[in-house]
């Protein structure tokens, strides 16, 4: 009778579909090889590894029950789409058939290991009573781990607008034009980037060569330029963003705000742009 209830209870679990354990898993660095604590799978039963996304990141066998501390359950790893997040579970999948467990969890696709991007946006200088125009920049990423990448920039920045300047006699308003190139490295931190939404920040610091016209007035740009905060030359050039980010497989198209400090010069900017991955983390995938 007992023999015979523990049958059908089984039999319910591989109609039921995958049976889902608990978060409790270590891998080796090549991640071939995973560990678990659930005593419940046994020798041959077929696994898979889900992310919090319910995205399938890897496939494998029990082939060991009670190694390594007499508690634990080692799993080889067949297929390994993408690296095995620590935050990931183990599944037992019911059907070994492949075109079964991907039905019921999708592939996850490996993240990034480069990426190069394009931003675009408008920019507001703080300089007089404040002008306008616009900045660009190419990008560059390259992960360091699942939250944190370093970043490569160079991009221009094109502002111009009257400024209000006292020249000790009256007030003059002359056109200032300044156009900038600069260059700067930082890091970039994300949030749940294996999700179709999520966020970014970025801190770079490096130098902006800059060249300010104030009119056409030599005297003006002789004497008044560096009230503008403004100076020609080489400038240290610090940028902080934040940003929206949407992913569509390969594309990731962001929209935010920025702020950059050029020389004593604050300027805020909108920006939106888009990133294209280069190339991806490659996981120990055995067949």
């Amino acid at each position: 009778m007992k023999r015979s209830l523990l049958l059908a209870v089984c039999a319910l679990n591989l109609i039921i579909g995958p049976v889902a354990f608990g978060r409790d898993i270590q891998c080796d660095k090549q991640q071939k090889y995973c560990y678990t604590k659930d005593l419940r799978l046994t020798v041959g039963d077929k696994v898979g590894i889900v992310n919090e996304a319910g995205e399938l990141e890897a496939v494998g066998v029990v082939k060991g029950v009670g190694m390594k501390t007499g508690q634990t359950r080692g799993i080889e790893m067949e297929q390994v789409f993408s690296p095995i997040s620590a935050t990931s579970r183990v599944v037992l999948l019911a059907d070994h058939e492949k075109s079964n467990y991907k039905d019921q969890y999708p592939t996850a696709q490996a993240p990034a290991d480069t990426t190069l991007g394009l931003s675009v946006g408008y920019a507001y200088a703080g300089s007089g009573s404040g002008i306008s125009g616009q900045e660009a920049s190419v990008h560059t990423g390259m992960r360091l781990n699942d939250q944190f990448d370093l970043v490569g920039r160079v991009g221009m920045l094109s502002v111009q607008g009257p400024v209000r300047i006292y020249t000790g006699l009256d007030f003059t308003s002359p056109e200032m034009r300044t156009l900038g190139f600069g260059a700067l490295g930082g890091i970039r931190y994300k949030t749940r980037s294996n999700r179709p939404f999520n966020l970014q920040t970025e801190l770079g610091l490096g130098l902006m060569s800059v060249h300010s016209t104030l009119g056409d007035s030599v005297e003006l740009n002789d004497k008044y330029l560096d009230e503008t905060r403004f100076k020609n030359g080489y400038s240290p050039y610090l940028r902080w963003g934040l940003a929206g980010v949407y992913n569509r497989g390969s594309w990731h198209f962001d929209g935010g705000f920025a702020v950059s400090v050029v020389g004593q010069a604050v300027v805020s900017s909108l920006v939106v742009g888009a990133a294209y991955d280069l190339s991806y983390v490659t996981g120990a995938s055995a067949s």
